[in-house]
């Protein structure tokens, strides 16, 4: 239950914002994974970039407080690398609720390039009905009974022989 249990946001956490340049993504990175000494280094440096809007945040002292889960991380991206070659590539979907997609994401770039990059371990299902659940929206049961409803997004990802992962 290393991945799967309560140890999962953590986890998450560290993979995304471990670089991240976002404030916000950073704050929770140091709230789950720092220590009281991160925590006054992060402050200092939230009062740094509010007195000067171009300040980089320096995080190397912050890092330095934080358990970044190393082995831990590295020893579940192991398994499901080993574990993924045992996985048939399909469809799979992922659900999503109360966010929106950024513009990098529809819009194509100067290489005609659109779409993202997820930085943390994703889960996924093959069941389509289960995605819509987590978007947020009702699934109709029957032609009869239940009413879509609701924003949420559903991500269709067709795996490939490198991008499969593994069934946890």
């Amino acid at each position: 239950r290393l991945y799967t249990g309560p140890m999962y946001r953590k986890y998450n956490t560290v993979v995304r914002g471990l670089r991240s340049t976002s404030l916000r993504d950073l704050k929770l990175f140091v709230d789950l994974c720092g220590n009281e000494t991160a925590r006054l280094v992060l402050e200092e440096e939230e009062e740094k970039k509010k007195k000067n809007s171009n300040y980089n945040i320096h995080q190397d002292e912050i890092l330095k407080n934080c358990n970044c889960y190393t082995t831990t991380l590295h020893a579940i991206n192991s398994g499901i690398i080993k574990l993924s070659k045992l996985t048939v590539a399909k469809k799979v979907y992922r659900g999503l609720s109360g966010r929106a997609l950024p513009p990098t994401f529809l819009q194509p770039n100067a290489f005609n390039v659109m779409g993202g990059v997820e930085l943390g371990f994703m889960s996924t299902t093959t069941e389509k009905d289960i995605a819509l659940q987590y978007s947020g929206r009702k699934v109709k049961k029957n032609k009869n009974i239940g009413v879509d409803a609701g924003v949420g997004i559903l991500i269709e990802i067709q795996q490939g022989m490198v991008d499969r992962g593994a069934d946890l």
